[in-house]
């Protein structure tokens, strides 16, 4: 199995080896993949988080050197994304370690909230255009967590707790869709039908199709 990384900024992955395939997720700078194919300019790849599909191959690089040790910690800063985890720091990174012991759910609801207005895209990871479970995704990367993928993914990590009992951070799971609970009866989700991230009271619609509630970091006494 070849080793590689993604040397673009972020890159898509896609389910076929076409430009007009599905894009099911997005690669950013640095991410270590597997390629296990290479066919007329395109590669067949395996994320860290488990996801197969196609990149092109000018996104590819060599594996890094070291370990990737620090993480932007803004949406943006400069052509560098929120959750992309760098072997050096960088303009507004902060160490992975540090990261990991600010993680809360508190500090996960305000990174999701600083996507507000953020384009909705379906398989996207960063501010220029994600999905509802690439937001929960990016999110975490920013404090050194890599959750699953997708939505019905998600709903498998941390503990389960209920709606009633729900607190910043937590984690709410309808199947197909995903939201971030703010706290007094709000979530932040990447919305399709509202075309953008959005900060809203809990839509009946959507609670009424609930799963489970995920709790992945333990509110502070």
């Amino acid at each position: 199995m070849e080793k590689a990384s993604c040397v673009l900024p972020y890159i898509g992955l896609y389910d076929k080896a076409a430009d007009s395939a599905t894009q099911v997720t997005q690669v950013l700078f640095a991410d270590p993949v597997d390629v296990a194919d290479r066919a007329n300019g395109w590669a067949q790849v395996t994320l860290a988080d488990g996801y197969e599909g196609w990149m092109r191959a000018d996104g590819l690089g060599d594996p890094l050197p070291k370990d990737r040790a620090h993480v932007v910690v803004v949406p943006q800063a400069a052509d560098r994304y929120l959750g992309t985890w760098l072997p050096a720091p960088g303009l507004r990174t902060e160490p992975l370690a540090a990261a990991r012991r600010k993680a809360s759910g508190d500090a996960i609801a305000e990174a999701a909230l600083m996507f507000l207005g953020a384009p909705y895209e379906w398989g996207g990871l960063t501010v220029e255009g994600l999905d509802c479970s690439g937001l929960v995704q990016a999110v975490h990367r920013r404090f050194g967590m890599l959750l699953p993928r997708n939505a019905d993914q998600q709903e498998t990590v941390g503990r389960e707790v209920s709606l009633r009992g729900a607190e910043p951070g937590d984690l709410i799971c309808y199947g197909d869709h995903i939201a971030i609970w703010t706290g007094e009866g709000q979530i932040v989700h990447a919305s399709k039908e509202q075309g953008q991230v959005v900060h809203e009271a809990h839509p009946k619609d959507l609670k009424a199709r609930v799963r489970t509630v995920r709790r992945v970091y333990e509110p502070e006494d």
